[in-house]
């Protein structure tokens, strides 16, 4: 088995320092939360469907991490609701009106260029 080259390590060193930065913001969002953000980060107005098609969560773990990156939270018991991160907008299609399309929040835009500049 090789190493992994210089440029390899570099790219790792990149990712392992956005996880860092990501555990420190968010101590308890997971890879599959950071994976949907990703990718809403890079589709902007997707659907959830469309999420699901693309990462092959489940529809109610993506139900789950889309509500703990929003602003509305998910529910911690019967009447009490945990807050959300309020990285993402959830906005209705006015299309179709059963459809809802994920955007990045403000904060949600700070977060992934803070990421950026581990990269950089």
């Amino acid at each position: 088995m090789t190493q992994l080259s210089q440029n390899e390590i570099k790219k790792v060193r990149g990712l392992y320092d956005q996880q860092v930065i990501l555990m420190e913001l968010a101590p308890y969002m997971s890879i599959g939360v950071q994976v949907v953000l990703s990718y809403i980060a890079i589709h902007p107005g997707c659907t959830m469907g469309e999420v699901i098609k693309a990462t092959n969560y489940s529809q109610p773990s993506i139900s789950r991490y889309i509500h703990d990156l929003s602003d509305a939270g998910r529910m911690k018991s019967s009447s009490e609701r945990a807050k959300g991160l309020n990285l993402l907008d959830i906005k209705v299609n006015p299309f179709n009106l059963r459809e809802r399309m994920l955007h990045l929040s403000p904060q949600g835009y700070s977060l992934m260029r803070e990421l950026l500049k581990v990269r950089d």
